[in-house]
């Protein structure tokens, strides 16, 4: 099982954050189909749907509990900067380590949208790289990269013309909502 890992990992190009994605998530999970267990392809299959949190695997309940804590951390964070009860909206019981606070706390100034959240994946990216340093050639470091692959795809897929269109619709539907002052 190991020599398939060392040839699967080998046999995946690099990535780099902020970088276009060399491949799909799609493509590196048919790879994985072939040269991993099927356990540990269901695994990458899981986390590459966004479903960690209903998977089995201690791996992917990591990842998922990791990305509750930081969740958790924003929303603490942002109804701390509205002065509200954060409480009610919070989904897991984890405490986040300091580096994830202060890169909470400095995104949440942030004025910039994009900025934030390219501070909260830059965040995560390094989550991902930790995890998969703790053991090459293994499920955590094909599931560091399906998530890192996530990434790029998510930014690749970012459209500045799409994304006004939706706040202009999100706009319109609030502002059609409200009364007009007399």
């Amino acid at each position: 099982m190991l020599t398939s890992y060392y040839y699967f990992m080998s046999s995946l190009p690099a990535l780099s954050f902020g970088a276009e994605p060399p491949l799909s998530t799609d493509d590196v999970l048919r790879h994985s189909a072939t040269w991993l267990p099927a356990t540990d392809h269901a695994v990458l299959r899981a986390l590459a749907a966004d479903c960690a949190a209903e998977s089995q695997n201690t791996l992917a309940a990591r990842v998922a509990g990791w990305e509750t804590t930081l969740r958790d951390t924003l929303v603490a964070a942002r109804a701390a900067r509205l002065g509200r009860e954060a409480a009610p909206y919070l989904h897991g019981t984890g405490v986040a380590d300091s580096h994830v606070r202060t890169v909470v706390q400095e995104t949440v100034r942030e004025s910039n949208p994009l900025e934030a959240e390219r501070r909260l994946d830059a965040l995560r990216w390094a989550f991902y790289d930790e995890l998969a340093a703790e053991q090459l050639f293994t499920l955590a470091q094909a599931a560091a990269y399906v998530l890192k692959l996530r990434i790029l795809e998510r930014w690749a897929g970012l459209d500045e013309s799409r994304g006004a269109e939706v706040l202009d619709a999100a706009i319109h539907e609030a502002s059609a909502g409200q009364e007009p002052d007399a």
